[in-house]
């Protein structure tokens, strides 16, 4: 009887191994699809990542962010003067505001910071940028930095 019921056991654990084999090979051969898809969909998420830096860095290419000046605007009109005026009279460069695509403070209101939020300046052209950017050490209280892209900066 005990050879028996040994036997019994043995057909049972061969049958019961057989069906995890089997439940497998059907299990990897269903995953077969989705590791392919998962690997496309890997591949497609890069490439729109590189497109997404190279448009984000299109985007900021005419951008510069000036640091120091005072936040003592009344409007935006009037922060639109106040930068004019101190590039023109530090840097010797004739800004209109024809030149200017967008300008406005970036961050949080400033807590009593003597100094300001950023203030991001937004040029319709590159080669007005350039001369911007030569000439930054000519600012007397006041920094001026390319916008780069997040990706840049870290």
């Amino acid at each position: 009887m005990d050879k028996d019921l040994q036997l019994l056991f043995d057909q049972i654990k061969l049958e019961m191994a057989k069906q995890t084999k089997d439940i497998i090979a059907q299990m990897d051969e269903k995953l077969i699809p989705l590791k392919q898809e998962l690997q496309e969909m890997r591949a497609e998420n890069e490439t729109l990542k590189e497109k997404l830096y190279y448009l984000e860095k299109h985007r900021r290419a005419n951008n510069i962010i000036l640091y120091g000046i005072k936040e003592s605007e009344k409007s935006p009109a009037n922060l639109m003067e106040i930068v004019i005026k101190k590039i023109k009279e530090e840097l010797n460069i004739t800004v209109e505001g024809r030149d200017i695509n967008s300008l406005y403070r970036i961050g949080k209101n400033a807590t009593k910071n003597e100094k300001g939020r950023p203030i991001l300046l937004s040029l319709v052209n590159n080669w007005m940028k350039i001369d911007i950017m030569k000439n930054k050490k000519k600012f007397k209280d006041a920094y001026a930095s390319e916008d780069y892209p997040k990706e840049v900066l870290d």
